[in-house]
């Protein structure tokens, strides 16, 4: 139909409603024209005449199918392969395109869940309209895949809900520790002891750890915000770091909050020292120990770790192949927990993204492994999980998480500049 254009459409009434308004009286079920246009949209097109039945499907629909049939709609119905949302098995006679021919009204919104033949199970959502050709009512329905819109939904509203309890959860310790200690206080007035001094204090302190636990979860919803922007890592704020110092100071900070686990800061002789952004990588090694902690109920140990290594070693311990060769500030967090489930370990690090199994029963919001992500990979880094990470039915089998950053300046002169700044910190000196 030379001089027709037909827009791409963005949703199925509009496809549908699009189809409509182009074809006026002409025959377009006929047309070889037509079916190559349809052939190439993005959505899915089915056609069904009143008198004689479906006529056509397009090739993104039955690409989708998995079905080598000439109708591969009915083909899945026959098969007792197409699902309503109530679960029960969607009939070939009510799919939309042939129930809009044969009533003559639109369908709108019609969602049917399909179970293809290589076992997965997608949802679309399709709608239809109803024309008065030549040849008689022709139905003509367009649909799409909702299924990874209605995952994201869901991932979201399940993020809603953990946040709000991981947000509410070390406010409700800190509430109680802050009213326990203030008891304390009015008794400490009445009978000073050193033991009820002490106690006091280790509520102030549990206090002082949960309210840091509370604005840890803070930056890390502000960081994915963050993230959005594209506003993670300003390498203007990079200092010379190092890295076994800064796991010790995160790891001072959740010893006050768990006494079921033993955290181990191993350092090799020397300094591993990267050029980065502190904050930020503070960020990451929090976000680490925290989930081991977490994904270890029965607790154990967690070692964290920091040397540094040359490209070969970092490959062979699981970084991803790089161009990059030298020397790389490797940093690993291993504890004795449930592990991670073989089919999980390629998705640990997306946004929103929980494990299932036993780790499914334990409550996250799916942001702290994808930011650990987000972070390393602006410091031109990678992260990754050890291959011997597996959660099974054995216990303590652990995970390893491992990432690793270019080490691309003087190292000589780069420990003086940190030991200058160590000093400085320790003598209370402000930087010039």
């Amino acid at each position: 139909m030379p001089g027709t254009r037909v827009a791409l459409p963005r949703e199925p009434q509009a496809a549908a409603t699009d189809f409509a308004e182009v074809g006026g009286s002409q025959s377009m079920v006929a047309s070889g024209g037509w079916n190559a246009i349809l052939d190439v949209l993005p959505c899915f097109v089915a056609v069904t005449q009143a008198a004689a039945g479906r006529v056509y499907t397009n090739r993104t629909l039955a690409g989708f199918c998995q079905v080598n049939a000439a109708d591969p709609l009915q083909a899945l119905a026959a098969a007792g392969r197409l699902y309503r949302p109530d679960r029960t098995l969607f009939p070939g006679d009510d799919l939309p395109d042939r129930a809009a021919a044969i009533s003559g009204a639109g369908q709108t919104n019609v969602e049917i869940a399909v179970r293809r033949p290589d076992g997965s199970e997608r949802l679309t959502i399709w709608d239809a309209v109803c024309l008065d050709m030549a040849e008689g009512r022709v139905g003509i329905a367009t649909g799409r895949d909702i299924t990874d819109e209605r995952e994201l939904a869901q991932s979201r509203q399940d993020w809603l809900s953990a946040a709000s309890h991981d947000l509410r959860s070390p406010t409700t310790t800190v509430l109680l520790a802050l009213q326990l200690a203030q008891r304390k206080l009015s008794a400490l007035e009445k009978a000073p002891t050193l033991e009820v001094l002490a106690e006091t204090r280790r509520q102030l302190e549990l206090a002082e750890a949960k309210t840091r636990s509370l604005v840890g979860r803070m930056d890390l919803l502000l960081s994915a915000a963050a993230a959005d922007a594209g506003q993670v890592h300003d390498a203007s704020t990079d200092i010379p770091i190092h890295l076994g110092d800064l796991a010790a100071q995160a790891v001072r900070e959740f010893e006050k909050l768990t006494n079921r686990h033993a955290l181990v800061v191993r350092r090799p002789p020397g300094r591993v020292i990267a050029t980065g952004n502190e904050t930020r990588l503070r960020q990451v090694l929090s976000n680490l120990i925290e989930n081991a902690i977490k994904y270890s109920p029965d607790g154990g140990s967690i070692e964290i770790e920091a040397r540094a290594v040359q490209t070969d070693e970092a490959i062979r311990l699981g970084m991803p192949d790089t161009i990059s060769s030298g020397t790389w500030a490797l940093v690993e967090v291993r504890d004795q927990g449930i592990g991670i489930r073989p089919e999980d370990v390629p998705h640990v690090f997306d946004r929103f993204r929980r494990g299932g199994g036993p780790a499914a029963a334990i409550r996250g919001t799916g942001l702290g492994l994808y930011m650990s992500r987000v972070i390393v990979e602006a410091h031109g880094g990678h992260i990754w999980v050890a291959g011997d990470s597996q959660g099974g039915e054995a216990k303590h089998r652990g995970a390893t998480v491992r990432f690793a950053l270019p080490i691309t300046r003087d190292v000589p002169a780069v420990a003086e500049h940190v030991q200058k700044e160590t000093v400085m910190r320790h003598s209370g000196e402000r930087r010039p």
